[in-house]
């Protein structure tokens, strides 16, 4: 459109009011809203400008709807929703980004079953209820941000989410997968979501890389067999960066950076992680293994913790070349829990290894040994003698490490010299049980005869 000059005489009363109207009348007209959008679309659609759903709308089986660039779309009410069996294309631009403004608790986007992959590009949602809800479909997301929603996306029954980039942001929580869904997660910040950053239970697979995860109630839920990879990301401040419960194997936690996390991994009941090559630094507790969990952690620094590795209730990983420097406790025992300590350097730690009032294996039940007792107890002949079932370890071997400038201090200790860096029986001499079914009996010493005599060489992330 061309706009000629207006040549205005300042002789004629008024003549400026008149060229200012010429001109304002010449400029293109504003995209009129598409108002009162609701019910069932059929065939293709294209919404621009802005949208205002009146009601719930259905995007129904061979539809299609493309959401173009700056495109506002607005819901009347909560309950305003936008079911999707068909295509949905929302593609935004990081100049022009698809805003949903809705109402606080607005029931959102619910793919239900699409046969073909949906794609959001630079969106944004907030305060909704849940903003994506995903059963058995395919979400592509780059570049979508979520805040202040109560649920940001749920997706379950084999959905498959990739998401690149974007943000979710002070959200109750952020991504909750269930039955089987994968997720493949890239580049993407998870701030102060209160519950979770990303939950998963139920089988689910998740590939997540070079995320950011910082003020998180929990950063990582994650229960019941999950698998996949947890590489390359920052886990900065939350209050349980990776919880894992009853995973088993099949998880690779690697490469990543732990950093002032009240726990940074919890391997809570027959968890199996791999947990290698990552860094925790300065956390209360950098690693909780708990009720016969296992794993291996192998190639990792910690460093600066209140204490870097916590074992409880028959907790058994496999510990060998690490780096533990200056943690306040390097490696706690409790309750019967007997890791295997091998190849790793330890240098400044205010305590090397401390063993907890409750690390008796003289004490301590083999499982359902409760049970047992109180079935023979009731029932005919007499109850069983947990002791005389297997032999009974009363040490925690923590040989063949390397000990830094300690190694000449245990070297002029005799096998019952008292070390200032392990904490045993030489230091509290009973187990404190109030276990009617224990045994009771002395504490554990800690065996640390024969060490390195040097460092060793590929311990640490490599």
């Amino acid at each position: 459109m061309v706009v000629h000059a207006l040549h205005i005489r300042p002789s004629r009363p008024g003549a400026w009011l008149l060229g200012l109207l010429a001109l304002l009348l010449m400029l293109p007209a504003k995209t009129p809203a598409v108002e009162g959008v609701e019910g069932e679309l059929r065939g293709a659609h294209r919404w621009s400008g802005e949208v205002l759903l009146s009601g719930p709308v259905l995007l129904s089986e061979g539809a299609s709807l493309e959401i173009a660039a700056g495109t506002r779309v607005r819901a009347l009410a909560p309950e305003s929703s936008l079911r999707v069996q068909g295509v949905l294309r929302v593609l935004g631009t990081a100049q022009a980004p698809v805003v949903f403004a809705t109402p606080q608790g607005w029931h959102g986007l619910l793919f239900e079953r699409p046969e073909l992959p949906q794609i959001l590009r630079h969106a944004r949602f907030s305060g909704a209820a849940a903003a994506i809800h995903a059963q058995a479909a395919q979400l592509v997301l780059e570049a979508v941000v979520f805040e202040g929603c109560d649920l940001a996306l749920k997706a379950l029954r084999e959905a498959r989410l990739e998401i690149q980039g974007g943000r979710f942001e002070g959200n109750r929580v952020g991504v909750d997968l269930e039955l089987k869904s994968f997720a493949e997660i890239r580049d993407v910040h998870f701030v102060d979501n209160a519950e979770a950053a990303l939950l998963a239970t139920g089988g689910c697979r998740l590939n997540i890389s070079d995320c950011l995860f910082q003020g998180n109630g929990k950063a990582l839920s994650l229960l019941q067999k999950i698998s996949g990879t947890i590489h390359a990301n920052r886990f900065v401040g939350n209050d349980g960066a990776l919880v894992a419960t009853r995973l088993g194997a099949g998880l690779d936690v690697s490469g990543n950076f732990f950093e002032g996390n009240r726990v940074a991994l919890a391997s809570n009941t027959f968890s199996q992680p791999l947990v290698v090559d990552n860094r925790f630094v300065k956390n209360e507790t950098a690693i909780a293994s708990d009720q016969f969990s296992t794993g291996e952690f192998r190639h990792n620094l910690f460093q600066g913790n209140q204490s870097a590795l916590i074992n409880t209730r028959r907790a058994d990983p496999l510990v060998t070349r690490n780096v533990f420097e200056r943690n306040q406790v390097a490696i706690f025992c409790d309750f019967a829990s007997y890791p295997q300590v091998r190849e790793n350097n330890f240098f400044g730690n205010q305590m090397a290894v401390k063993l907890g009032t409750y690390q008796s294996a003289a004490g301590a039940r083999p499982p359902g040994a409760q049970r047992e007792a109180q079935a023979g107890a009731n029932g005919p002949g007499p109850a069983p003698t947990f002791a005389e079932e297997r032999p009974l370890q009363d040490f925690v071997d923590v040989s063949a490490n390397w000990w830094g400038a300690d190694t000449d201090l245990l070297a002029s200790l005799d096998e019952q010299g008292n070390s200032p860096i392990f904490f045993d029986r030489r230091d509290e001499a009973e187990v404190k049980s109030q276990d009617a079914f224990a045994a009771g009996g002395p504490i554990d010493w800690v065996r640390f005869r024969p060490w390195l005599i040097a460092p060793v060489a590929d311990a640490g992330p490599r």
